[in-house]
Order: structure tokens, then sequence, then C-alpha cells
């Protein structure tokens, strides 16, 4: 019997759903994972957190469902938005992946408004802290 894997990276956890052909739940694990929130306003968790959690989570599906493991076809992935991840040339984190609750970039919104006074309609929003380009504006100037 073929099954498939579901893996929903969340702020809060990670999740695993082992589902069948019709999508029948047959098995589900999870993790809650840390959210580092080092000053007022930011809220930030390491990658490699995410790593080890979805390893010890699939670690143990296979011990309690072999059966199902063994005839795993597939693996589907929903993260949570508006997180980075910086990598190095070795592909690991350079920094903690800043969440969508991060406030640390208000001033770079306020200076991409500056910069760009028609940033909403160019994108069609306005700068917001969770969104990315601030954040790397931040990293930059930070």
């Amino acid at each position: 019997m073929s099954s498939f894997a579901g893996i929903d990276l969340g702020s809060s956890g990670i999740k695993i759903a082992l589902v069948d052909e019709e999508g029948t739940c047959l098995a589900t694990a999870s993790r809650r994972s840390q959210v580092d929130i080092p000053r007022p306003g930011w809220s930030q968790q390491d990658p490699e957190q995410w790593w080890a959690l979805t390893k010890d989570i699939f670690d143990e599906l296979a011990a309690g469902h072999p059966e199902i493991m063994a005839g795993l076809s597939g693996v589907s992935l929903s993260g949570h938005m508006l997180g980075q991840v910086l990598l190095d040339e070795n592909d690991r984190p350079t920094t903690p992946c800043m969440l969508w609750n991060d406030q640390r970039s208000l001033a770079e919104c306020d200076e991409l408004l500056e910069r760009v006074p028609d940033i909403g309609w160019r994108t069609n929003g306005q700068p917001d802290p969770g969104l990315t380009a601030p954040k790397l504006l931040w990293l930059v100037v930070s």
C-alpha cells in the first residue's frame, strides 16, 4: 500500500501526517518547537531545530508504523510563511529565522516608504516588519 507524508512546519510546532492514496489519515506525530524571543519585538527560530524535530518525528513514525513507512511514496511540505532562511556556502543557516510576527524591522519599513514612496502601488502592499524585504534590509544594516 502506498502512503504519503505531509509535513506541516508551523511557528509553534511540526506535525507529520501519514495518509493513504484516498487521503485517509493513517498516523500522525508532532513536536513543539522553541520560539526564541531574545528582545522585545523579536521572534525567531533555529532552522536546525526544524530539521532535528522533523527527523525525530519520522523516527517515531517509523518505529510505530513500519508497514506504513515502508510504503512511503511521496512527501509534501508546508512551512510557515514570511520567514527567511539565509544559507552559507555549505548550505547551513547563517542566522535564526525571523518569524512572521518579528517586529525588529519597523525602522526599515519607514526607510522603504521614504526611499520608494509608491512602494504600496508597486507591490500591492505597504512595507510590514513581517515581510521579507524589511527583514533583509535589517540584516544588511545590522
